[in-house]
């Protein structure tokens, strides 16, 4: 089982920072811990020169091989950009991403926030075909600590999302057997400078946790 905090003098290891532009990308911050002292500090900015047709602040995690069945729990805190409260660069991007395990295709399953609000993109195939669920159209809380816990059976096709707690997503049957495989990358791909209120983000992540053939508890953060 994988854990982070993002804690110490090496607040990486065990992952690989490829998946970025810019000193300021990927870094360990104090400034919102949600334990310890330190958080993983994801962002993108205007003007950013892409990475991989992208606008990216990811890790990856190459000692984890996604198949089977998987447990994924973190906590994110939406900092920048908000307005009244809430999340408002939702325009183009993802937050969390499985890509798919080539060079040229969308994410598999993917966590959005399209136009500000929670959502899960399943993509079994990998190509442009991804089906959004996005129930209850909840607005994304800004500067705050959410609690995620996803798990995917990536060989019977279960995907379920919670979000603080509450089952928000329960999908059965996503055929990812058969789809090219998935590897998880953590942190935000912004895709286009679109039109929006603004272009620069800036998110915060804790409490990493991923495991095979474990339970909800054992990956959920700790409130």
């Amino acid at each position: 089982m994988l854990e982070s905090g993002f804690e110490g003098s090496d607040p990486f290891a065990g992952f690989t920072n490829r998946q970025s532009c810019c000193t300021y990308s990927v870094t360990a911050s104090t400034d919102h811990p949600h334990e310890g002292l330190q958080s993983f500090r994801s962002e993108v900015r205007a003007g950013d020169p892409p990475v991989s047709k992208g606008y990216r602040a990811e890790l990856t995690t190459p000692s984890i091989r996604d198949t089977g069945d998987m447990w994924y729990g973190w906590s994110m805190y939406f900092e920048t950009p908000v307005s009244d409260g809430y999340w408002t660069g939702g325009f183009g991007g993802h937050f969390v991403q499985w890509h798919p395990a080539n060079s040229t295709g969308s994410a598999s399953l993917s966590l959005w926030g399209s136009d500000g609000i929670w959502d899960v993109a399943t993509n079994p195939e990998g190509d442009g075909s991804a089906v959004h669920h996005a129930p209850g159209k909840l607005r994304i809380e800004g500067n705050k600590w959410h609690d995620i816990v996803f798990h995917v059976n990536w060989s019977t096709g279960i995907v379920q999302f919670w979000l603080n707690d509450s089952l928000l997503v329960n999908l059965e049957g996503i055929d990812y057997a058969a789809g090219p495989g998935q590897y998880f990358k953590f942190g935000m791909n912004k895709w286009g400078n679109g039109p929006g209120p603004t272009h620069d983000w800036v998110i915060y992540y804790d409490n990493l946790k991923i495991g095979r053939n474990v339970t909800f508890k054992d990956v959920a953060p700790v409130n």
